[in-house]
């Protein structure tokens, strides 16, 4: 979807509700030419310049140990996101199955069997929005694992083989693969 598709039509009348909510949006350019989209404070208008917070990842820590706490950390919300994930593959299962079994029943009831698809749908956009969290706590893997390396060397320590393929093996690629499959 364009993001002008996104943007509220604006309209000539002052009760309107799209009127109202467009005048909330605020469009900026970014330096690659694309536009991006930000809320407007009331007593602000849309042309005044607002400061966006950029979306910044978070320092990593300088030291093994704090490192390794940071580590811990993404694996245990990888970990969590799993099981959520997990779950609602099965809840998603439990309802294709239903649809499956009710196939015959369509025609006789069909608000109640487009009821159960609709929620069928929605549990697979419900597991797919876990997509964005899971890539993050991932690549925040793949940083200390680079932070890990360079600590290692400004210290004089070899970077061994072992480590490398340890930090490869936390980011079960395949497993998340076949769980958003």
């Amino acid at each position: 979807m364009a993001p002008s598709e996104l943007r509220p039509q604006r309209t000539n009348s002052k009760g309107s509700l799209r009127s109202f909510v467009s005048g909330l949006w605020s469009t900026k350019s970014n330096s690659d030419g694309t536009q991006r989209y930000s809320a407007v404070a009331k007593d602000q208008s849309p042309t005044q310049e607002q400061p966006q917070a950029e979306p910044e990842l978070d320092q990593l820590p300088d030291s093994r140990e704090g490192l390794e706490g940071r580590l811990n950390y993404h694996l245990s919300e990888l970990d969590r996101l799993r099981r959520m994930v997990a779950k609602t593959n099965e809840h998603m299962k439990e309802a294709m199955y239903r649809l499956d079994v009710q196939e015959h029943l369509k025609d006789k009831i069909p608000y109640a069997y487009r009821t159960l698809y609709d929620l069928a749908v929605s549990l697979r956009m419900q597991r797919d929005s876990y997509k964005p969290f899971v890539a993050f706590h991932r690549g925040e893997i793949i940083r200390i694992a680079r932070a890990r390396e360079e600590l290692d060397q400004r210290q004089g320590i070899e970077v061994r083989e072992s480590t490398r393929a340890m930090y490869k093996k936390l980011d079960r690629g395949p497993e998340w693969a076949a769980l958003f499959s």
